[in-house]
């Protein structure tokens, strides 16, 4: 579930096979449940506090089973700073943040939780939110596109970040995440 309990969490952590395992929460609300869960367990627990999925995908392929526990903790949570999540969805109610007047139905554009545009269409939340994101030459663009996108529609927002940004490597996934339209990992 997007929002598991201390006891769903230890559950899994009961379930893996290894006796040390790291926990990624991929979301801050988690963080806190994950950090009981932890320290309920009998085995080695440690907790990268990864606030995206981006986050958590950037900290497990920063995963080395050559090294130990502390040392990939350490490396994994180096590996969140190096990314940044931006969100394309809808809103949900209208409201008015960091200046930027929301009104609900509108698709809103979002970079590591800060409202960076509101607007009415997919694509002018992605020009809006690379244009603050600036990525530099030779960074990695994904796109995960959610249960409320079609590939169709995914395709041509590729399509535009391939016209627009020719500087950037460019992967299109289908996450299938519900409530997000798109999450775009930018590192």
């Amino acid at each position: 579930s997007m929002n598991p309990s201390t006891q769903e969490i230890l559950q899994g952590i009961d379930r893996a096979e290894a006796q040390q395992i790291i926990v990624l929460p991929n979301n801050s609300n988690v963080t806190e449940a994950a950090r009981q869960a932890s320290g309920m367990s009998s085995k080695v627990v440690r907790v990268v506090p990864s606030k995206t999925i981006p986050q958590g995908i950037a900290a497990m392929l920063s995963f080395n089973t050559e090294e130990a526990i502390e040392s990939n903790t350490a490396s994994m949570g180096n590996a969140l700073e190096t990314v940044c999540t931006a969100e394309i969805t809808k809103a949900v109610r209208s409201t008015k943040i960091d200046n930027v007047k929301v009104i609900a139905g509108q698709t809103i554009g979002l970079i590591d939780g800060t409202l960076i545009s509101a607007g009415d269409s997919d694509i002018e939340a992605l020009r809006a939110i690379m244009n603050y994101a600036k990525p530099s030459p030779g960074s990695m663009v994904t796109l995960y596109w959610g249960a409320d996108a079609t590939l169709l529609e995914a395709k041509a927002l590729a399509d535009w970040l391939g016209f627009n940004l020719t500087h950037v490597e460019l992967d299109l996934i289908h996450g299938g995440q519900p409530h997000y339209r798109y999450i775009i990992s930018i590192e």
